[in-house]
């Protein structure tokens, strides 16, 4: 597929260069006849210097023939083949369109010659075929230097004037061979290699969708299976730490998402397929490709979302959170940003819980070595738990924090705490109460829900609920909520917004003040966590 699409190209730029050069040929000599009296050769047509017109349209067709993604490889190739013919039977005529006293040759370096070497190197084809292709290609020479002896004087040329006005053209279909060969095996040798370098364990890499200071997000295919996946890639040379250790930090941390996240069996966890290591040193990882939006950006796009639909994408986190605390692992990054919704089969506003690169356990948790380094904070400063803040033994509670901040998002379009600094953001987070979401909308929220969300903020985990699977039991408690229908799914997923969110006018949806930096993606993308890093001494309280 990539060798045809790397040949499609070829005879594209060849088109393209044929086309101006004949279009620059013709202008001239029209010039030179008009304004300097040219004239063709004694004998020749009045129409000589046009003959290799016909190449232009010629030109033109063929490459708007590889523009056309569905027109087939072999199609194309024999319109590119045909266009040969074409292409020496108009140089041939050029040439050699001329009574038998004013025949040159012109050897090696008139244009047919060029022609004849040119195109097997366009198009991959056995050497058997390249030969009787371009000795076709020849033998246009010495039929029109016969056809314009007999059209002129009605004899045919001398055989000797004959071969020697031809044999360099089929010196040059012999050459040509050769090289042409030699050519076709090394970029075929060099396309493997470039498989090699883009094929990561058992898959494949198509295009990039994503890409950060750290790593890169890729469409992969299997190789046996028809199914997309998302790669996760992280090469040496993109690492920005210099320190040996630091380095090593990094790419643990890397390979430890993938093992924790990979012993994780929830449907609302993201599946991981395939882990490992490339033969340059980069590690990647392989995971389900989920189309579909996370949640900072299914707000951006759409708005705050009413309660019943807010209340159904938290029970999934739980569902996950859950499993993972009985696990022993904490996330430590739950923000919208991680929390993707997509389709799954025919279920809609279906949630699944990313990036467990920032995740530890409990062994972990009480080493000096652990891989976010001693007396740093790591996390995203708007969704980040007090503890985590003054770098204290978390458990699962600091996990239902950040779900309390991405709740607020949803029903918002804003974060409880917001600054034009991390540092301002994070002293909020430990210091200040949030506001309530009520007061920051125009339209009612369920009061309970309310309630509920602001108690998973709590500054003390003792006032948050025990766990994520109490936070699932008081979600599905909360009264007076009426569910979130797949029929209400389904008409948010086709671009209709529920009447009681419209916007207020002049009311801004989502504040643009110290949101994460994201990466350049495309919908549907995995992201890369966004890791704030800073000392505790850097925060003032």
């Amino acid at each position: 597929m990539a060798e045809n699409s790397e040949v499609r190209t070829r005879i594209a730029v060849v088109s393209l260069l044929v086309a101006a050069v004949v279009a620059g040929v013709v202008a001239f000599v029209q010039i030179g006849t008009t304004f300097l009296g040219w004239e063709p050769p004694k004998g020749a047509p009045p129409s000589f210097f046009l003959s290799p017109g016909p190449l232009l349209p010629a030109s033109l067709i063929l490459f708007a023939l590889t523009r056309w993604r569905t027109l087939g490889s072999s199609k194309l190739f024999a319109a590119a083949t045909l266009y040969q013919y074409l292409g020496a039977l108009v140089l041939a005529l050029a040439a050699h369109w001329l009574p038998s006293e004013d025949q040159v040759p012109r050897g090696f370096f008139s244009w047919l010659a060029v022609w004849i070497l040119l195109f097997p190197l366009v198009i991959p084809r056995t050497p058997a075929r390249n030969l009787v292709d371009s000795v076709a290609c020849a033998c246009f020479a010495p039929l029109v230097i016969v056809a314009s002896g007999l059209w002129g004087s009605g004899a045919l040329p001398g055989l000797d004037l004959v071969f020697g006005l031809t044999h360099a053209y089929f010196a040059c279909a012999l050459l040509g061979a050769g090289p042409a060969f030699l050519v076709q095996r090394l970029s075929q040798r060099a396309m493997r290699e470039r498989e090699e370098r883009e094929r990561l364990g058992s898959y494949r890499l198509v295009r990039p969708i994503s890409e950060g200071g750290m790593g890169e997000v890729w469409i992969a295919e299997h190789q046996l299976l028809v199914r997309p996946a998302a790669v996760k890639l992280i090469r040496q040379e993109s690492l920005s730490v210099e320190d040996a250790d630091d380095r090593e930090m990094v790419l643990r941390r890397f390979e430890r998402e993938a093992q924790e996240t990979a012993s994780l069996s929830s449907p609302h966890t993201v599946t991981i397929y395939d882990f490992g290591r490339t033969n340059d040193g980069a590690f990647y990882c392989a995971m389900e490709y989920l189309p579909g939006l996370d949640l900072e950006d299914l707000v951006i796009a759409q708005g705050p979302l009413p309660s019943a639909r807010v209340a159904h994408l938290l029970r999934q986190a739980c569902d996950s959170l859950a499993e993972a605390h009985e696990s022993g692992l904490v996330h430590r990054d739950v923000k919208p940003a991680n929390l993707f919704v997509s389709r799954q089969g025919l279920e809609y506003d279906f949630l699944k819980v990313l990036d467990f690169g920032l995740v530890t356990s409990p062994e972990e948790e009480g080493r000096s070595d652990r891989l976010s380094g001693t007396g740093h904070v790591v996390g995203t400063p708007l969704c980040m738990s007090p503890e985590q803040i003054f770098n204290e033994k978390l458990d699962g509670r600091t996990d239902l924090y950040g779900l309390g901040c991405a709740a607020y998002w949803l029903l918002t379009g804003s974060y409880p705490f917001e600054g034009e600094t991390a540092i301002a953001v994070l002293g909020a987070h430990a210091r200040d109460a949030p506001e309530p979401p009520s007061q920051r909308v125009d339209h009612t929220l369920h009061p309970a829900l309310e309630e509920l969300v602001l108690r998973c903020m709590s500054k003390s985990r003792e006032d948050r609920p025990a766990s994520a699977l109490e936070l699932r039991e008081l979600l599905d408690a909360l009264p007076g909520l009426a569910p979130w229908t797949q029929a209400e799914a389904e008409l948010a997923w086709s671009g209709h917004q529920p009447p009681e969110l419209a916007p207020a006018e002049g009311k801004s949806r989502a504040s643009t003040l110290l949101l994460p930096s994201r990466l350049s993606r495309s919908p549907g993308a995995h992201t890369e966590t966004w890791s704030h890093v800073m000392r505790v001494a850097d925060l003032e309280i």
